[in-house]
C-alpha cells in the first residue's frame, strides 16, 4: 500500500491460491467502514464486488480463473479517508490484515510506504485471531526509515487472525482528505427537491 498526504491509500494485493478442484467463484474480503473506495479491478480477470459498510469482498468469476491449480489474483483500489474531528492530533489508522479473512494464510509478504516526513518510527502494530493479541509472534515486522517503509512477513497464518497499524501525527498532517461536506449539500439538496414536488403537486 501507498498513504498519500490526503489521508488516502492505493492499495495493490497479489493473492496466490492453489485450487483443489474446478470452483465456480471465489471471494475475497476487501476493506470496508466510514471511507470511500475507487478505482476496484482485478488485472485481467472478470469480477463482481459488493461494497457495504459492514463487509465488502471481491468475487472472481472469470472459469478461467477457477480451474484445478495455482492462480495468482491481483487485486487494486484506492482508499478515500474522513478527516478527523480531533483538534488536538490527527490519527493513522490501516488495516493490513483483515480478521474478516476466513481461510488461513500460508504466506504473506506486505509493504506500505508512506510520505517522506511520516514519523514512521512511531507506528504501533496489533495482530492477533478473532481480536485478541497474538502472543506466538507469527509475524515479523520491519521499519525502513530511509525509504519512509514498514513491511510485514508471516507464514502459516490462521482464519479471522488481523494486522492494524496505528500512528498518532501532528494535527493538520493530512492535507485535502475527505471532510464530508459534500453528504451535508447533498442532503440539502435532495430535501429541497422534495419539498418543491409537495409544492408543485399542491399547487397542480
Amino acid at each position: 500500500a501507498v498513504v498519500g498526504k490526503d489521508h488516502s491509500y492505493d492499495v495493490t494485493e497479489e493473492i496466490t491460491v492453489n485450487i483443489p478442484q474446478t470452483l465456480h467463484q471465489i471471494e475475497f474480503a476487501i476493506p470496508s467502514g466510514s471511507f470511500r473506495m475507487r478505482g476496484l479491478t482485478v488485472d485481467g480477470t472478470a469480477f463482481a464486488s459488493n461494497i457495504s459498510s459492514s463487509g465488502s469482498s471481491v468475487k472472481i468469476v472469470d472459469q478461467q480463473a477457477l480451474t484445478t491449480g495455482i492462480h495468482t489474483y491481483t487485486i487494486r483500489y484506492k482508499i478515500l479517508e474522513f478527516a478527523d474531528r480531533n483538534t488536538a492530533k490527527d490519527i493513522f489508522y490501516f488495516n493490513v490484515l483483515l480478521p474478516e479473512w476466513k481461510q488461513p494464510i500460508g504466506e504473506m509478504n506486505a509493504l506500505i510506504t508512506f510520505p517522506d516526513d511520516f514519523p514512521v518510527d512511531d507506528i504501533q502494530h496489533y495482530a492477533g485471531q478473532f481480536g485478541a493479541e497474538d502472543t506466538e509472534n507469527r509475524l515479523t515486522y520491519k521499519t525502513e526509515k530511509s525509504s519512509g517503509s514498514f513491511s510485514v512477513s508471516g507464514k502459516r497464518i490462521p482464519e479471522n487472525y488481523g494486522l492494524s497499524l496505528k500512528a498518532e501525527l501532528p494535527d493538520g498532517y493530512w492535507e485535502g482528505a475527505l471532510d464530508g461536506v459534500w453528504a451535508i449539500f447533498a442532503m440539502i439538496l435532495v430535501m429541497g427537491a422534495a419539498v418543491l414536488v409537495m409544492l408543485v403537486l399542491w399547487i397542480i
